[in-house]
């Protein structure tokens, strides 16, 4: 189907609708569809937030802001909203004008029951957390981080979130922010990108998924929740320990991750010192950049 018409059959199925300033949403109850009808041949950068916002809130990295792209056309489907939680969005035209749409409400929705073989997925660029169960996204909560929210940690800075492949470690179910899952940071990546990157320095830890709110980037690089929502998490035992946690974000991306995950296991320490040689980002993982390059050398040798 040409994408034209796919946003033509949206915007005519969902049925709630609001506009403001030239820029509208509707809502199916799980995506939200942004339109704006001025400035038609301009570029549009969008902007989202569980916050209320302003212009001058992009400048300032304790707002939870997430950049939705610069997109061409006059529509945006929006499909990684969580339920029970209200959005914000603004749009900034390249000629220098700016929008905001009115508060785009999400109706509430529980996680299912049976969420076995469930893994967890965190994107620090859309500011959200996915349960995945069974093969499929079957849940998504809105989080916060850190003042360095989109930095991946190198070491201890009490601003900056880790990203790669880890694992709970331990259940608090009763934390300094009320309720607290453990991740295992820093993992044999972590220690061998600090060794090339920062030797001699500390490295940190104690990074959780816990209470507290999502008001702003506030934490010291652990992942926000609201409280009704870890609460619900806690209400299922199956996610617990050693249940897997992929965090992406500005180096590394879900691609990326799985590109490390589908390799031959390497020695973290002796992928990023070949990184290094190459010329390429040291993220001590088989990411993109390195899986290509690998494989160009395969080739080759050939």
């Amino acid at each position: 189907m040409k994408p034209w018409i796919l946003t033509l059959c949206l915007l005519l199925v969902m049925p709630l609708v609001a506009c403001a300033r030239g820029l509208s949403w509707a809502s199916d109850g799980s995506n939200i569809m942004l339109s704006w009808s001025h400035h038609e041949g301009h570029q549009i950068r969008l902007y989202r937030s569980t916050q209320a916002f302003v212009r001058n809130d992009l400048k300032d990295p304790t707002f939870p802001i997430a950049c939705l792209g610069l997109v061409e056309g006059t529509a945006y489907l929006d499909n990684r909203v969580a339920p029970g939680c209200t959005y914000y969005y603004a749009g900034e035209t390249d000629d220098g004008w700016w929008y905001q749409a009115n508060p785009a409400p999400m109706a509430g929705r529980a996680l299912r029951a049976d969420v076995r073989d469930a893994w967890i997925l965190i994107d620090k660029l859309q500011y959200c957390l996915e349960v995945h169960s069974h093969g499929r996204m079957v849940k998504r909560y809105p989080v916060s981080f850190g003042r360095e929210a989109h930095k991946r940690k190198l070491r201890q800075d009490r601003a900056s979130t880790p990203e790669g492949r880890y694992q709970i470690s331990g259940r608090q179910p009763k934390a300094q922010w009320h309720k607290a899952f453990d991740i295992n940071y820093p993992t044999a990546v972590d220690k061998a990108r600090l060794s090339l990157l920062a030797p001699g320095q500390d490295i940190g830890g104690e990074i959780q998924i816990h209470g507290g709110g999502i008001e702003d980037n506030w934490t010291w690089g652990c992942i926000g929740m609201r409280n009704a929502d870890i609460d619900e998490l806690f209400r299922h035992p199956e996610i617990g320990r050693d249940t897997i946690v992929w965090i992406v974000g500005k180096e590394l991306n879900y691609e990326d991750l799985e590109c490390d995950e589908a390799a031959h296991a390497l020695d973290p320490l002796t992928v990023g010192q070949w990184q290094r040689e190459q010329g390429l980002t040291v993220t001590c993982v088989q990411d993109q950049a390195t899986t290509r390059r690998l494989r160009k050398r395969r080739q080759a040798s050939k």
